[in-house]
C-alpha cells in the first residue's frame, strides 16, 4: 500500500464523487474549528445538490465565523455543537450511499485554511458497502460510542449512530487488515502503539506542549534508534529546551526546520520496524491532551488512522542546530490549556411538534432566558422564552413555542453574579435537512433549475418544460393526490416523524422539484436560495492561517454569498422563445384540467406560479384577451379539493397567496359587478375562493410578489394583493364586507343603516342611477336609499320585482325584471321609468310594496315616510 499525493481535501473528495455520477445519501463532517459560511459555499451546496443529508459537528467553543454570515444551518443541513472534557478535535469526512463509502481522516479543519491553504495530511479509504476494510468497522464503533463520551444534541447523536451503521461493510476485506483506526475515547493513543523497538521514529505536528512529555512518551514506547522531528521554527508552538531534553533520551536524533511559506498543520507519527514503515495521521498533536490521555480521562477527543507506507511522509527541511533549538520558545504555559467558558453552552435546538427542543449545559441551577434572532445580527435579538431554574449539568428542555427553521437561538443566564451568553445554535428542521434522494418509483424532475436562468437559457428552458410535463404525467398515472405520503415514523436517527407533517411533506416536494423550484413555490423551504456552486474555488495565499492546536484565533475573512432580493425581478423571455413558452403553458393547462383525479396540489400550484411569471414577462401582450380566461382556468384548478389532498396550513397559505395574486391581476382588468361572461365567471370564482384567500400569511404573499421587468408585463402590486386578502378576511367575519368592498371598487359611497344601503350624493350624480347601481352591486334582496340636494329615492329589489319610490314624483312604481337585466337596465336605462306595472302614491303604497319590503325585513310604511320627508 502506497501513499498518493493527489488528494487535496474533502472538497476534492466531494468533487470526485460528483464526477462519478452517483447520488449521495450521507455527508458527515467533523472538525475542531469550523467556518460554516465556507462550508455552505463550497461543500454543503454541492452535497445537497447530490441528494445528501449533511451533518456537521464541531467544538462548541471554536467557531471562526460570524453567526450573522450563516445562511442555511438548520434549514439545509444539521450542525451540532459538541462539548468534550478537553477539545473536540477529530477531523473526518464521510461520503456514502447504498453502494459505496468514502472516508477521509486527517488533520484539516473545515475552514478556508484547513481545507485549502495549510499543508495538511489526509488518508482516504474508498470501498463498496458490500465489502470493505475492518477499519470501517473501527470507525463505526467510534462513531457509535461518541455520544457516550462527549455532549452532543441527542438528534445529532442519533444521526451519527445511524451513519455508523451504514459504514459497516457486509463483508470484511482481510487484505486491508493493516489499516487501523485509532481513537482515544477510553484509552490513550500512545497506549495503542506497538511497544517494540523501532529503527526510526519520525514526528511532525504544529503543536507540542511546553513539557514535550508526549515526545518523551513516544520515544519510551517505541524505543527508536533514531528520532527525526520536523517543526516550523516560528509558526510552530513548542518549548525548545524541553524538546531537546526529550530527544536526548534517544540514541540519535535530528530536528528539521520546515519551510514556512505555508502553515504546516499535518500531524504525523511514523515508525519503521523490521524495514516496514508505518504512518499514523489524523488529528492528534504531539501533546499530553491528545496522545497521553483518553477522552474519558479528561483528554481531547481525537481520531487518527495508521497504514503501511513505502516512503516517508515527513516533509523535507533544513537541519536545525540543537543549541539554536534549545534557545527557542514559541509557547507559554497559558497556551497549553486555552480558556473555555463551560458555564453555559448551547448544544442545539430543533423543531418538534408545535414547539422546539433545547439542549444545553449549565453549571448552576438558575433561570435561563432564550433569545432568538432571524439572522443573529447585532441588536436583532428578541426575548423568546424563560426557562426557570433547572438542575446543573446537561438539560434537555421542551419549549411549547415554535420557531422557524434556521432561526438563530442563544441563551442568557446570570451565574454567580456574572452574565453568561452562549454561542448561537440554529433551529433545525430534521425533515428539511434529510436526504433528498427519491425512490425509483417517485415522480420527479430530472435536475435542479435556477429560476432566473430558466427563462433566459433556451436549452435549459426546453429541458425544464419537458421535465415538468413528464412529472405531471407520472403523477397522474400514480393516481394524483400527493407526490408522497405526509406522515413518517419516528426513527432514532432523527428522520421525519408524523409530529411535523409539513416537514415530511415539503421534503418530498423538494425531492420531486429540487430545491430551486420548491423554493420558488414555498417560502422558507430548506434550499430556497442555496445554490450549487461550481466545484472550482480559489484561496488567497496571503489569507490568515490556523493557530495550530487552539486555532480559535484563526482569522479568515468569511466567504458569504449575497442575499437574494426579497422580491424577485420579473423574468425576461427572448422573442424567439415566446412561442415555445405559450405552447407549453397551454399543454400544462390542458393536462391539469383533464386530470382525474386532480394532479397533486404542488404540481398545480407550480403551474400557477410559473403562469404568473409568464404573465409578468409580458408573454401575453396588451391586445391578447385570452389571458384572463387562462388565469381563471388555473385558479379554478388549484382551488379544486379532493379527499386525499394535502390539507396543511402552509400549503393553504401558499395557495391563498397565489390565488390572491391572480385575482389582483384579474380585477385590474375585469369588472367586479356585472359585465360579460368572463367578468361573471371571475366574480363567481372569487365568491368561491374568498374564504381560502383569507388564509394567506404575509411571508407567503411577499414571497410571490415580483418587481416589474417588462413593458407589457402584468404584475400584481403588493398593495392590491393585501387589499384583496383583507377584503376576504373581513368577509369571513362580516356578511356585508364583500358588498362594501364591491361598492368601494365601483366608487359608490354607501353605508348600511337599519338594513338599507344609504348614500348621500349631493349634486354630483343622478340619484336614480346611483340607487340602481348600488342595488346592482348589493344584489337581491336589498333596500337602497339615496339622498341628493333635490330629493330622495328608494329602491326595493326582491327576486324579479323592483319597486322604485321618488320624493319628487311622489310615487312608488313597481317593475318586473325581464329575462335578463337588473335594476340599472330596469329603472335607469334609456327607457327611464317607462313600463311600470303599478303606480302608487308615496304616502299610501298598496300591499305589493309592503310585501316586497317585508321579504327583506323592512317596513314599507316607514320607507314611504322617509320619502315623504323630502317631498317639496
Amino acid at each position: 500500500m502506497s501513499a498518493t499525493f493527489e488528494f487535496s481535501s474533502p472538497l476534492t473528495l466531494l468533487r470526485e464523487w460528483r464526477d462519478s455520477g452517483q447520488n449521495l445519501t450521507e455527508a458527515l463532517v467533523l472538525g475542531y474549528t469550523i467556518d460554516l459560511p465556507f462550508l455552505e459555499k463550497y461543500f454543503i451546496g454541492q452535497a445537497r445538490g447530490m441528494g445528501a443529508r449533511v451533518t456537521v459537528l464541531s467544538d462548541a467553543h471554536q467557531a471562526t465565523h460570524d453567526d450573522v454570515d450563516v445562511r442555511y444551518a438548520g434549514r439545509s443541513y444539521l450542525h451540532g455543537n459538541v462539548v468534550s472534557s478537553g477539545a473536540f478535535h477529530p477531523k473526518l469526512a464521510v461520503l456514502l450511499n447504498d453502494e459505496q463509502t468514502w472516508v477521509a481522516i486527517g488533520s484539516g479543519n473545515p475552514t478556508t485554511s484547513g481545507w485549502g491553504h495549510n499543508s495538511e495530511l489526509w488518508l482516504v479509504m474508498r470501498a463498496f458497502r458490500s465489502k470493505g476494510p475492518a477499519a470501517f468497522n473501527d470507525l463505526a464503533e467510534w462513531l457509535t460510542g461518541l455520544p457516550d463520551f462527549v455532549q452532543v444534541p441527542s438528534w445529532i447523536g442519533a444521526t451519527v449512530q445511524s451513519i455508523a451503521d451504514k459504514l459497516r461493510p457486509q463483508v470484511v476485506d482481510e487484505s486491508y487488515s493493516s489499516l487501523r483506526v485509532f481513537s482515544n475515547l477510553t484509552q490513550s493513543v500512545v497506549g495503542q502503539l506497538p511497544a517494540t523497538g523501532a529503527s526510526e521514529l519520525n514526528l511532525c505536528a504544529p503543536f507540542l506542549d511546553p513539557t514535550s512529555n508526549a515526545v518523551a512518551y513516544l520515544i519510551n514506547r517505541l524505543r527508536p534508534e533514531k528520532v527525526v522531528i520536523g517543526i516550523q521554527p516560528t509558526l510552530g508552538s513548542y518549548d525548545g529546551r524541553s524538546m531537546v531534553d526529550a530527544l536526548n533520551s534517544a540514541p540519535a536524533h535530528e530536528v528539521r526546520y520546515l519551510d514556512e511559506s505555508r502553515t504546516s498543520h499535518g500531524k504525523l507519527i511514523e515508525w519503521t520496524v523490521s524495514g516496514r514503515r508505518h504512518a499514523l495521521v489524523g488529528s492528534p498533536n504531539l501533546s499530553t491532551a491528545a496522545l497521553l490521555r483518553s477522552t474519558a480521562g479528561g483528554g481531547n477527543c481525537e481520531l487518527a488512522i495508521s497504514s503501511p507506507i513505502e516512503s516517508s511522509l515527513l516533509p523535507p527541511g533544513a537541519l536545525a542546530e540543537i543549541a539554536d533549538l534549545a534557545s527557542r520558545r514559541t509557547i507559554t504555559d497559558d497556551d497549553y490549556v486555552p480558556p473555555r467558558d463551560h458555564a453555559l453552552t448551547l448544544l442545539g435546538v430543533r423543531r418538534r411538534g408545535e414547539g422546539i427542543d433545547i439542549e444545553f449545559m449549565i453549571s448552576a441551577q438558575v433561570a435561563v432566558d432564550v433569545e432568538t434572532s432571524s439572522d443573529a445580527g447585532p441588536g436583532e435579538w428578541l426575548e423568546f422564552h424563560r426557562i426557570e431554574g433547572t438542575d446543573a449539568g446537561l438539560v434537555a428542555y421542551y419549549c411549547a413555542q415554535t420557531a422557524p427553521a434556521g432561526c438563530a437561538v442563544r441563551l442568557r443566564a446570570v451565574i454567580d453574579g456574572t452574565t453568561h451568553v452562549s454561542r448561537v445554535a440554529f433551529v433545525t428542521d430534521l425533515h428539511r435537512c434529510g436526504p433528498r434522494t427519491n425512490s425509483a418509483s417517485d415522480p420527479r424532475l430530472a435536475r435542479d433549475y435556477s429560476v432566473d436562468d430558466l427563462f433566459e437559457n433556451t436549452d435549459l428552458a426546453w429541458r425544464f418544460r419537458d421535465d415538468y410535463l413528464r412529472l405531471a404525467t407520472a403523477a397522474g398515472k400514480q393516481g394524483g393526490g400527493q407526490i408522497a405520503s405526509t406522515s413518517a415514523e419516528t426513527n432514532p436517527d432523527g428522520t421525519p416523524t408524523e409530529d411535523d407533517r409539513w416537514g415530511a411533506w415539503i421534503t418530498k416536494v423538494e425531492n420531486a422539484f429540487k430545491p430551486s423550484l420548491a423554493g420558488l413555490l414555498f417560502q422558507n423551504t430548506g434550499d430556497t436560495v442555496l445554490r450549487v456552486d461550481s466545484p472550482g474555488w480559489a484561496v488567497d495565499p496571503d489569507e490568515g492561517v490556523d493557530i495550530t492546536e487552539d486555532e480559535d484565533e484563526e482569522s479568515v475573512d468569511p466567504i458569504s454569498e449575497p442575499l437574494s432580493p426579497k422580491i424577485r425581478i420579473a423574468p425576461s423571455i427572448a422573442s424567439a422563445a415566446r412561442a415555445a413558452w405559450k405552447k407549453w403553458d397551454k399543454k400544462v393547462r390542458r393536462q391539469i384540467s383533464g386530470a382525474e383525479p386532480p394532479l397533486p396540489v404542488e404540481i398545480r400550484l407550480l403551474a400557477l406560479r410559473l403562469h404568473l411569471d409568464l404573465l409578468a414577462a409580458g408573454l401575453w401582450g396588451p391586445s391578447d384577451e385570452e389571458w384572463t380566461t387562462n388565469l381563471l382556468e388555473l385558479i379554478c384548478e388549484v382551488m379544486t379539493d379532493e379527499e386525499d389532498e394535502v390539507h396543511l396550513e402552509k400549503v393553504e397559505s401558499t395557495r391563498a397567496a397565489l390565488v390572491a395574486n391572480g385575482f389582483a391581476l384579474l380585477f385590474d382588468e375585469l369588472k367586479q359587478v356585472g359585465g360579460n361572461e368572463v367578468d361573471l365567471a371571475a366574480q363567481e370564482m372569487w365568491a368561491m375562493a374568498a374564504s381560502a384567500v383569507a388564509k394567506a400569511q404575509e411571508p407567503d404573499v411577499s414571497h410571490h410578489l415580483l418587481h416589474p421587468g417588462h413593458a407589457y408585463g402584468r404584475i400584481a402590486t403588493g398593495t392590491a394583493v393585501e387589499r384583496l386578502i383583507q377584503r376576504a378576511r373581513e368577509a369571513a367575519d362580516d356578511p356585508w364586507a364583500e358588498t362594501r368592498a364591491l361598492l368601494a371598487a365601483e366608487g359608490l359611497n354607501a353605508e348600511l343603516r337599519d338594513g338599507a344601503w344609504t348614500a348621500d350624493i349631493g349634486e354630483k350624480k343622478s340619484r336614480r342611477a346611483t340607487a340602481a347601481r348600488i342595488a346592482e352591486v348589493a344584489g337581491a334582496p336589498c333596500c337602497v336609499k339615496v339622498v341628493s340636494d333635490h330629493g330622495a329615492c328608494c329602491v326595493l329589489w326582491a327576486g324579479s320585482d323592483i319597486a322604485y319610490g321618488d320624493s319628487v314624483t311622489r310615487l312608488w312604481k313597481l317593475f318586473r325584471i325581464k329575462v335578463i337585466g337588473g335594476p340599472t337596465s330596469t329603472i335607469a336605462g334609456s327607457d327611464g321609468l317607462a313600463g311600470a306595472r303599478r303606480t302608487y302614491p308615496i304616502r299610501s303604497p298598496k300591499g305589493e310594496i309592503g310585501e316586497i319590503a317585508k321579504t327583506m325585513g323592512m317596513d314599507g310604511q316607514l320607507l314611504s315616510t322617509f320619502l315623504a320627508e323630502f317631498t317639496t
